[in-house]
């Protein structure tokens, strides 16, 4: 039996990216699969955990209530506690293959395989020491650990081209590497599901003349909230805007909404309802603010929920996001101004997009499914 663990400081239960990693990985025969993770409260449960050919274990840590010590010292008392926590179950698998998803856990992976003789995996889900709201110490910090970790790390994963180009040129290519896009799984094809309903106009009693744009995701800074909400309280847009997440702005969208009969708010979908929801919807909108490097080189996985739902995006105009767009031709970019924003939104209205389904083939999850068991098994020489 082949013992894989996976680490995170997320929540599993909310996050689907891991969730689905660990369900491809359980069904290669002789894989015996562990999510580990931690507890967190405020993150909505989006996966239904019924007849899993895998085991979830998430910890409560009490050192998350340090608030008073700062960000560095609240987060060192995190890791201990959580390698503390961990460490029994951790010593009593034996792992083969320790898969750390993103920096602050990848510090407990390197003493695995120092112990255990564990394959390194370390799957960065961002561009980890330049991304949005760390402050320029803990960007320090995790520069560090990803520079000591790097020439251990014996499997390296992450989201975009222009990712992986960055962590090449600044510490050397890996001697394995793969991408893995956060595309959403589907178990039905676009024409399967009925788009008539017009889920969205019915429930906010939107005109059915009028066009319906989402924007789904975290609700917080650094994604282009301001920038929409400004956008659709002009006069000058007709079309409507309906945010589906949560987050700290979620209060200021509800305002706005009371304000603006343009802008309405909805509550996050499970992950398994999300596409044929917002295949309810006419446009998806993937604006990320130019906040750090990581934002700008990102590829949301907003952004492959609304193509595979055959939506056209509106998106920010940074170098991944325009190169998927503009390789689809499913959409338009916009730069980071109010009236730029309003010109993109009421062209791509007038606009008649078709997706073709046959170009979203390679960015599918049964393709990075495909990626990620040869990669492991490539890894483990299976």
């Amino acid at each position: 039996m082949i013992n894989i663990i996976h680490l995170t400081h997320t929540d599993i239960n909310g996050d689907n990216r891991i969730f689905k990693q660990l369900q491809v990985l359980s069904e290669i025969p002789n894989f015996q699969v562990v999510g580990i993770g931690i507890y967190d409260p405020d993150s909505p449960t989006l996966i239904e955990n019924k007849d899993l050919s895998f085991k979830i274990m998430t910890f409560s840590l009490f050192a998350k209530k340090f608030n008073f010590f700062g960000r560095i010292i609240k987060h060192c008392c995190v890791f201990i506690e959580f390698l503390i926590k961990i460490s029994l179950h951790i010593a009593k698998l034996k792992p083969n293959a320790i898969h750390c998803h993103d920096a602050p856990v990848l510090l407990i992976g390197l003493f695995c395989k120092f112990i255990f003789g564990s394959k390194l995996i370390y799957d960065a889900h961002e561009l980890e020491s330049n991304r949005n709201s760390l402050s320029p110490r803990l960007q320090k910090l995790i520069f560090f650990i990803e520079k000591i970790s790097w020439k251990h790390v014996d499997l390296f994963i992450t989201v975009s081209p222009a990712i992986l180009n960055w962590y090449e040129d600044t510490f050397s290519p890996p001697s394995q590497s793969c991408i893995i896009l956060n595309s959403p799984e589907l178990n039905y094809s676009i024409s399967e599901i009925n788009n008539d309903s017009k889920y969205f106009h019915s429930k906010f009693s939107i005109p059915f003349t009028e066009k319906v744009f989402i924007s789904i995701g975290v609700l917080g800074p650094g994604r282009g909230i301001p920038l929409l909400l400004s956008a659709f309280e002009s006069a000058l847009v007709s079309s409507h805007l309906v945010f589906i997440g949560w987050g700290e702005l979620e209060d200021e969208i509800k305002t706005a909404s009371k304000k603006c009969s343009k802008i309405h708010y909805h509550a996050p979908f499970r992950h398994d309802e999300l596409v044929e929801y917002i295949l309810q919807a006419d446009y998806g909108i993937c604006l990320v603010e130019n906040v750090s490097l990581s934002d700008y080189l990102c590829l949301p996985n907003k952004l492959f929920e609304y193509l595979f739902a055959g939506l056209p995006v509106l998106g920010s105009n940074f170098p991944e996001i325009s190169r998927i767009l503009n390789h689809l031709d499913a959409g338009l970019t916009v730069n980071q101004s109010s009236e730029d924003a309003i010109a993109a939104i009421n062209l791509i209205a007038e606009k008649k997009i078709e997706i073709n389904k046959d170009l979203l083939i390679p960015f599918s999850w049964v393709y990075q499914a495909k990626l990620l068991s040869s990669s492991y098994s490539k890894l483990l020489k299976l």
